[in-house]
């Protein structure tokens, strides 16, 4: 049955695409300050010159109003960054007073390279405190970072202790950097997340709602142009695996370089149900494309860096399948079945077949509706065809609470829907099969399923009920034996005892004549024998037991010289039913009986002829 469930291979993608498209690399915190002498550098010249000459004394610090604070304030270099094209950033700025005065109103840019990366406005900060500020935008820029104190403000103080080393420290933290080129160190990130669908296309119309496998691959010839190592992670959704665990599969994709393999799914559950707006044939799949690791260092990126093959289907086998298997027909024409009932040959005489019934006895794992669309020609030994002329019949098959179970069942076949009665007279040596076993011939009326090792099994049974008139049914066979006597041999017999026994399987009583032929198969002389007993029958007319007769005849003298030279012995049993055929009796092709001779002679020795 498995060969009519085709599984194609070569299903899933022939232009699998995994681009990195803006990946997030490492974020860094860089640090730098501005000490007062150099701010104050900016201010009013009266300012200035007032904190030059308080400096390393307590004295009055003087107002400043908005006053430019000076550019170019380097910060560190960030070890595992070179340069971005960011489609966004977040910088977060801190600045911590270590002036013995309050700031107001401190405006400060980020540059990088010449470029503004983002501006502050720290409203005020405490003498002593520490002050934050966040700002997310896309931006261009390299590992070279400084602080432009655009303004600020301070309403000084009396009596303070004036240092011009004290210092503005500043700390930026670049976080949340996803860039589409130039350099850095891309970290262990999962770069795609989506789902799709594998559509198999099945030959018969299959409607497949269920796959286990009992072996199969997902190939992959992939090839990746990144600079750092990546994996794909395949979610089969709603599927599970072997063990019973959702599964999935992850392709390692080593860096710069193709990348093929396979992995197996042997044992898997595959669901091809998981999307409602086409609930069967179609594998629902989760893709997820990751950076497997970072070891820190910085490496190049472009949005044209992709991993890219395919990722195919293939070698699979199902252990059980489910769903609608579509309209399937098996074609039987030229399918010969040799008969065992050539025992029926050695028939002659009339006789008639009542009520003659065949039976498709069938062995069914399906679970599927299947019907008999064929008809069985009988051919005699004489080459003589006749047709059954068969009905088409359903063959019983398992529901799903019987899966795994092989369901037997039969189809009988009698005269009421056939033409068995003239088909079995003609003593069919063969069966010659023509036309179809049709699944589904009623089209989708509801799942189907079928395990690996399902079969569907058709064997024949013939059932023949015999009404057979006393005299007329004969079985005769001959034994080749000779019984002479050499005349030279002094031995001269006078009588002899023949013991006939009778193991008899057959529901019929019998009569047995042994005819002595000579060679020219010439009757010489007969005896005949009545066996009383037919064999036990149940109330259906089978056979449940055999009877066994044992039956002494004397021949006399004239049967005794027959006897002796005779070249052969013809047994004639004459059959009838039990009680002048009124007790039914159906003949299998099981039945048989057997006749036992056994010889007893008395004979005269003749000494010096004495």
């Amino acid at each position: 049955m498995g060969d009519y469930i085709d599984i194609p291979d070569g299903e899933g993608y022939d232009d699998a695409y995994f681009p990195l498209l803006n990946p997030e690399i490492g974020g860094f915190t860089v640090s730098g300050s501005s000490s007062l002498d150099m701010v104050s550098m900016n201010f009013p010249p009266s300012d200035r010159a007032a904190l030059l000459a308080a400096d390393g004394i307590t004295a009055s610090f003087p107002a400043v109003a908005n006053s430019s604070g000076g550019n170019g304030y380097n910060l560190s270099i960030p070890t595992n960054f070179v340069s971005a094209d960011a489609s966004t950033v977040t910088f977060n700025l801190s600045i911590t007073n270590n002036w013995p005065v309050d700031l107001n109103n401190v405006v400060v840019n980020i540059v990088s390279a010449g470029n503004t990366l983002a501006g502050f406005t720290f409203p005020t900060v405490a003498s002593g405190g520490t002050g934050f500020g966040t700002f997310t935008v896309p931006s261009s820029m390299d590992n070279s970072f400084e602080v432009d104190i655009v303004s600020l403000s301070t309403p000084g103080a009396s009596f303070v202790p004036i240092d011009l080393s004290d210092e503005l420290d500043w700390s930026l933290e670049v976080e949340g950097l996803f860039v589409f080129q130039r350099m850095g160190d891309v970290i262990q990130q999962t770069l795609l997340d989506s789902t799709a669908e594998v559509d198999f296309q099945f030959a018969n119309g299959e409607e497949i709602l269920i796959l286990e496998l009992f072996d199969g691959d997902l190939e992959y010839n992939l090839t990746s142009t990144m600079e750092r190592p990546t994996e794909i992670v395949v979610q089969f959704l709603g599927s599970f695996d072997v063990n019973g665990d959702p599964l999935e599969a992850v392709i390692p994709i080593a860096v710069n370089q193709p990348n093929t393999g396979s992995i197996d799914l042997s044992g898997a559950e595959l669901r091809m149900d998981q999307d409602p707006s086409q609930p069967h044939n179609r594998l629902s799949l989760g893709f997820q494309f990751r950076v497997a690791a970072s070891d820190g260092s910085v490496v190049n990126i472009d949005t044209s860096q992709t991993v890219e093959g395919t990722l195919l289907f293939n070698n699979m086998e199902f252990e059980y399948i489910e769903g609608y298997f579509g309209a399937i027909e098996e074609d039987l024409s030229g399918t010969n079945v040799e008969l065992n009932i050539d025992f029926l040959d050695q028939f002659t005489g009339d006789f008639q077949i009542n009520d003659p019934i065949v039976k498709l006895i069938t062995t069914n794992g399906v679970g599927a509706p299947i019907r008999t669309n064929f008809d069985m020609v009988g051919i005699s030994a004489s080459g003589n065809s006749v047709p059954l002329n068969m009905p088409p019949s359903d063959i019983v098959y398992p529901t799903l609470g019987q899966a795994g179970q092989n369901i037997e069942g039969e189809i009988v076949i009698d005269k009421n829907n056939s033409n068995v009665v003239d088909f079995l007279s003609n003593i069919p040596e063969s069966i010659e099969i023509d036309g179809t076993v049709d699944i589904n011939p009623d089209g989708n009326t509801g799942n189907n399923f079928i395990f690996r090792e399902s079969l569907l099994k058709v064997g024949l049974e013939v059932d023949i009920g015999l009404n057979i008139s006393a005299n007329n049914l004969v079985v005769e066979d001959t034994i080749n034996a000779t019984f002479s006597i050499d005349e030279d041999s002094g031995l001269n017999p006078e009588t002899v005892t023949l013991y006939i026994n009778v193991d008899n399987g057959i529901g019929l009583d019998a009569v047995v004549s042994l005819i002595m032929e000579d060679e020219n198969g010439v009757a010489i002389d007969s005896v005949q024998t009545q066996l009383l007993e037919a064999a036990q029958v149940d109330g259906d007319g089978y056979v449940i037991a055999n009877t066994f007769r044992e039956n002494i005849v004397e021949l006399d003298e004239a049967q005794t010289d027959a006897f002796f030279s005779s070249e052969r012995i013809l047994v004639r049993t004459s059959l009838s039913t039990p009680q002048n055929g009124n007790q039914n009796y159906v003949m299998r092709t099981t039945d048989n009986m057997a006749i036992y001779l056994a010889i007893e002679s008395k004979v005269k020795i003749l000494i010096n002829e004495n």
